[in-house]
């Protein structure tokens, strides 16, 4: 049983760890200067934003699964706020003692140290899942801090601050979704803090052990974050005078014994997981490097076309996207023309993780009088290995 508190601590620490290490490892980030967003190590324009949503909602229903049959154990054994709350318990518990012995006072200053640390753990966390991690990295060594981002850091700091003393578990209460969803998604076999009666001994050891301030022989299954801790204050002291605890986790209320652990409950919910991996792969494999548009051009350039000896000259603009990391050289074709068909420039360099919008000159040679448009397409072929890009536009024929 004792073994509960350390697999408990090592959940909080590795969960709060990978928050942080998801946008360093490019696991998860939006770079709001590049205009896309990272997932798994690959790159995706904005447009691909779905992919997000997607994700969200699949993250909502495993939640709501392991809801339905684990109760709140996610606030008691993953929240960070959970864990923020309860260092702030053990700091406003040593302060309030009056007279503290030199113990107290190291234990004070090493929490405090670990409170100043875990801030600006989890504040260079939040910003890397909106900025290059590498560049704010060396912003931070340089002190060459844009204001943004200085803002951004003492906004942090003092919520955080204000959090740990204030807050705590008062959000656990009143503001937690994940509380308010499982008044709605509990059921009679969802685990919980069971009690029995005829084996408690009236120490309320239990009591004093629970952090939310709740009474463990009396739980809501909405307001207990199953976190353990009453169970190992039960266990001691019944330990200690040789008989059978009282408290226990169970899938079956007012008994310790344990119940066999049934299906999630919510079959149909449980079978959109495998429809949304399913979308989310068919992102991951549709998803292109780059993407090009062209536009009429109607600012510096003619907006008619031009005749000369019927031969007719287009001007277009062409924007091309790019999110590989190196520059890339695209040799320019045409596709759905007639042969002769002329395009200027024959190759562009696209920025790496960048756009570039460059001037296109199509010009197609003896073209019969009368107005009208032809469809065609602008082919952008890599130098090297490589999808290419494909534009699609309309060719004007003047009158």
């Amino acid at each position: 049983m004792e073994r509960l508190v350390m697999w408990r601590r090592l959940s909080q620490i590795l969960f709060l760890a990978t928050f942080t290490l998801v946008p360093i490892l490019d696991i998860f980030r939006i770079d709001t200067d590049g205009g896309f967003f990272l997932l798994l190590g690959q790159r995706f324009f904005m447009k691909q934003a779905w992919m997000l949503a997607i994700l969200f909602i699949l993250l909502v229903v495993l939640l709501v699964l392991a809801a339905r049959s684990y109760g709140r154990i996610f606030c008691g054994w993953l929240c960070t706020q959970n864990s923020w709350a309860e260092l702030g318990d053990r700091i406003k518990a040593l302060t309030r003692k009056e007279k503290k012995t030199a113990k107290q006072w190291l234990a004070l200053a090493g929490w405090l140290t670990l409170a100043a640390v875990g801030i600006a753990f989890t504040a260079f966390g939040l910003l890397a899942y909106f900025m290059d991690p590498s560049i704010l990295f060396q912003r931070l060594l340089s002190g060459d801090l844009m204001a943004i981002i200085s803002i951004a850091i003492a906004k942090y700091s003092v919520l955080a601050v204000l959090d740990l003393l204030l807050i705590g578990h008062t959000f656990c209460h009143a503001v937690c979704p994940y509380a308010i969803f499982q008044r709605f998604l509990s059921a009679p076999t969802t685990m919980r803090v069971a009690f029995d009666s005829t084996m408690c001994s009236g120490c309320r050891g239990c009591d004093r052990s629970c952090f939310m301030g709740l009474d463990p022989r009396n739980l809501a299954v909405d307001s207990c974050i199953n976190c353990g801790d009453c169970l190992i204050a039960c266990h001691k002291q019944a330990d200690r005078r040789g008989v059978e605890q009282s408290l226990a986790f169970s899938r079956i209320p007012d008994s310790p014994a344990p119940a066999p652990v049934s299906s999630f409950g919510f079959p149909a919910l449980a079978a959109v997981v495998p429809v949304m991996v399913g979308i989310l792969i068919y992102g991951f494999v549709s998803s292109k490097p780059a993407e090009a548009v062209v536009t009429k051009a109607f600012v510096n350039f003619e907006s008619q076309p031009r005749v000369v000896n019927s031969d007719v000259t287009n001007r277009f603009l062409v924007r091309v996207s790019s999110l590989d990391a190196n520059p890339v050289r695209y040799r320019l074709g045409l596709e759905g023309t007639d042969p002769g068909a002329e395009i200027v420039p024959s190759e562009i360099v696209a920025p790496a993780l960048g756009t570039v919008e460059f001037e296109v000159r199509i010009t197609l040679k003896d073209q019969p009088p009368g107005p009208g448009a032809k469809k065609l397409a602008i082919k952008l072929q890599p130098a090297e290995l490589g999808r290419a890009l494909t534009a699609k536009t309309f060719f004007s024929l003047p009158n």
